[in-house]
């Protein structure tokens, strides 16, 4: 079991998160080889993306399909200092297939408060990361 992930390897967990928020389809070797023009063969990147399945980053679907993000990818490429991301069965609440995206608020007169967002376990946790952080900074310069 890898430890850490290589470049390669972010970089093709990255495309497939992305993709799959979008599509909801399995992603296959072939697939990313040629939308992303990656310069490294398909059997290369059949071969990483066993290793992300190894490391549960990715799980296969079918055995000759492609390959879904599990809830341990999403949490990968989303560390963040100050938000903390709670994905599934992770969350508090009584329905499970949804994910909350939390960070605290300092306001200007010291008071605290708290700014979450909840979405399918599929968000785009980019954009909705990034909405938190450009508020969060908005709030505690007002």
């Amino acid at each position: 079991m890898t430890l850490e992930l290589t470049k390669r390897q972010e970089n093709i967990l990255e495309k497939i998160i992305r993709k799959y928020i979008k599509e909801v389809q399995p992603i296959s070797s072939n697939f990313l080889k040629e939308e992303y023009n990656l310069e490294i063969s398909p059997a290369t990147i059949r071969a990483e993306l066993a290793r992300l399945d190894e490391d549960c980053f990715l799980e296969q679907v079918h055995i000759s399909g492609g390959r879904i993000p599990t809830n341990k990818a999403y949490k990968e490429k989303k560390k963040e200092e100050k938000i903390k991301i709670y994905i599934g069965r992770e969350n508090t609440l009584k329905e499970k297939e949804f994910s909350i995206i939390i960070t605290e608020v300092s306001f200007p007169r010291k008071e605290k408060g708290i700014l979450a967002i909840l979405g399918p376990e599929r968000m785009a946790y980019d954009k909705n990361i990034s909405l938190l952080n450009s508020l969060t900074k908005l709030l505690e310069e007002n």
